[in-house]
């Protein structure tokens, strides 16, 4: 639980269950599309969780916890922590879509050009759709262990937790494509451009040249 570098997983050992998750790095000046580690051990009475950084799921958590509303094992405790982490990475896919919807608005309706702010957008797209197709490992195996410690009627819901990263990584990936045609069009714009540039200064230069002679 305590090493430098994790991946998501789901180690069974005992009677209990080691797990490594991921989510949005929330904290002042991250990058958000970067990930957070947290790591967990689970046994039917007991939820340990470690992380380096702060992790506001667990902090929501605890605020629930203060207020009388935990859950009621450990087991649908687990799938509260993946759900609200996924919930955080489907909030952050769905604005960077929503700011391409912008960029393309811009480009297409508008014709102004913002360069700089498409390929900080493209970039960070390429970065989450990276970071988010890992996390699917660990719901998916969460919902195929055969530890007694996950129910048979809890095993639908990790499931669907599992579907939601794949779901996210597929809208992403069509983000990207989009951002890729977006920038395709912008170079063959700024081409066009320089080209009638030349075009320009060769006329006058043999205009200049005529009158010299």
């Amino acid at each position: 639980m305590a090493q430098q570098q994790t991946r998501p997983r789901v180690d069974t050992l005992n009677d209990g269950l080691f797990l490594t998750l991921r989510g949005i790095n929330r904290n002042a000046g991250a990058d958000m599309v970067h990930m957070v580690s947290l790591r967990l051990w689970v046994t039917p009475q007991l939820v340990i969780t470690v992380h380096r950084l702060r992790v506001f799921v667990c902090e929501d958590l605890r605020a629930q916890i203060a207020q009388g509303n935990a859950a009621p094992s450990a087991a649908r405790l687990l799938a509260w922590i993946t759900e609200n982490l996924i919930d955080r990475i489907e909030a952050v896919s769905v604005d960077l879509e929503k700011q391409a919807d912008n960029l393309e608005k811009r480009v297409y309706d508008l014709g102004t050009l913002h360069a700089p702010a498409l390929a900080a957008l493209h970039r960070n797209v390429i970065k989450l759709r990276g970071h988010i197709g890992p996390v699917r490992a660990a719901p998916t195996d969460l919902a195929r262990t055969p530890s007694p410690l996950i129910p048979a009627d809890l095993r639908h819901r990790l499931r669907d937790n599992a579907n939601r990263p794949t779901r996210s990584v597929d809208e992403m990936s069509e983000v990207r494509d989009r951002l890729h045609t977006l920038t395709t069009h912008l170079d063959l714009t700024n081409n066009n451009g320089w080209g009638a540039t030349v075009t320009c200064w060769r006329l006058s230069l043999r205009f200049s040249c005529r009158l010299r002679l």
